[in-house]
């Protein structure tokens, strides 16, 4: 895997973990009756958007899986949530070498 790619999975993990947890109120999409063949233009998005959450569903528990100190350098890198620590760089340095591991390992590509 390529560190371009780690960083999309990263970024995207990011933005998943910053959505709200609870949609509540009306759906975002209605149902509706299809009598065969039909498709919308919605359709290859929201399949697109389905795929990114589980990637992102899958990020999360490889983050989960690594140390808490390099858990702690991932949230202040990507989520932006605990302030500069000395041990920070070295602690993101060796949490991004035990992620390629681990996303190669479950073949998150």
């Amino acid at each position: 895997m390529t560190l371009e790619r780690l960083d999309w999975l990263l970024a995207n993990w990011a933005d998943f973990m910053r959505q709200p947890s609870s949609k509540l109120g009306y759906p975002s999409k209605s149902l509706c009756l299809a009598t065969g063949g039909g498709s919308s233009d919605d359709e290859f998005d929201a399949m697109c958007d389905e795929v990114d959450t589980q990637c992102a569903q899958a990020m999360d528990s490889i983050i989960d899986s690594i140390s808490q100190p390099q858990r702690t350098a991932i949230n202040h890198i990507w989520l932006k949530t605990f302030h500069h620590y000395p041990t920070q760089d070295l602690d993101y340095e060796e949490a991004i070498e035990s992620i390629l591991k681990l996303v190669n390992k479950r073949g998150l590509q």
